[in-house]
């Protein structure tokens, strides 16, 4: 600090360094790959299959009892005994290519849509708020469009991996893989089976 009393500020950068573009594929394979298991788990819980019996305990607030499942790392320790290290990563081929395609489309669709409508939000005599605000709105406007085009696109490939999943409740061998799942589902209902 100076004599004088005024000292140099350095000034932080509040903003997370930027991912180059080469790394973000990396980066969503292995997320999606860690956090796989917690997905599988989730799937199996809203399709109704509890492999494991309800416990009664006290609530949590008032110390009442009540019936409880499992959480989902019981859960998910309760299938790999049984069922191998394996089911845990049952459906993740589909969630991995449907992942990549989904950002691939909307970096796509960002692209096009900032070349044909560009962001006019610095020009005129707006204040910096105003700019700022209109800014936002431009990102999460393109954002939105872009990521609705991918989900409705990617679609197909998520009905592939709940089928997979829910494979695991009903140990059928129908949807064992990702190719005869996807001729199994084509087969059955047509191209209207991968959007429902």
């Amino acid at each position: 600090m100076e004599q004088d009393g005024s000292a140099k500020i350095k000034k932080s950068s509040s903003t997370a360094p930027e991912v180059p573009n080469s790394a973000r594929p990396v980066l969503g394979i292995v997320g999606v790959t860690a956090f796989y298991p917690m997905t599988v788990v989730r799937t199996l819980a809203q399709v109704g299959y509890e492999p494991q019996p309800a416990t009664i305990g006290p609530s949590l607030w008032t110390r009442t009892p009540g019936r409880y499942y499992p959480n989902l790392l019981s859960y998910a320790n309760f299938l790999r005994k049984r069922e191998g290290f394996t089911v845990l990563f049952t459906g993740l081929t589909p969630r991995i290519v449907s992942s990549l395609t989904s950002t691939a489309i909307e970096d796509a669709i960002s692209a096009k849509i900032r070349a044909a409508i560009p962001d006019r939000s610095g020009d005129g005599d707006k204040s910096v708020r105003a700019k700022g605000l209109a800014s936002t709105m431009y990102d999460m406007t393109v954002a939105c469009a872009a990521k609705t085009v991918g989900v409705a696109v990617t679609q197909p490939l998520q009905v592939v991996m709940v089928r997979m999943i829910c494979s695991i409740a009903s140990e059928d061998q129908v949807y064992s893989g990702f190719f005869s799942t996807i001729k199994e589902i084509y087969q059955t209902e047509g191209f209207s089976g991968f959007f429902r």
